[in-house]
């Protein structure tokens, strides 16, 4: 399993990728600016939201992106 956290201006998000999946998709996950996840959507009664994703797309951005280096 491979646990990743999405997070936007709403709040967080967290993603959980089984194995077979993280193995097919680990390089669009690790490498895309921006991504696409497809998934079962799971939210508990304590507000915690979670995506069992079973599928991670590249999403193409318009303007390039570089990263943020805070050191």
């Amino acid at each position: 399993m491979t646990f990743l956290n999405i997070e936007d201006e709403t709040g967080t998000l967290n993603v959980i990728a089984g194995i077979g999946v993280w193995n097919r998709y680990r390089r669009i996950a690790r490498e895309s600016p921006a991504l696409v996840v497809r998934g079962i959507l799971e939210r508990s009664p304590e507000g915690v939201t979670n995506l069992l994703a079973d599928k991670f797309d590249t999403l193409t951005l318009v303007a390039p992106t570089t990263s943020r280096d805070f050191r």
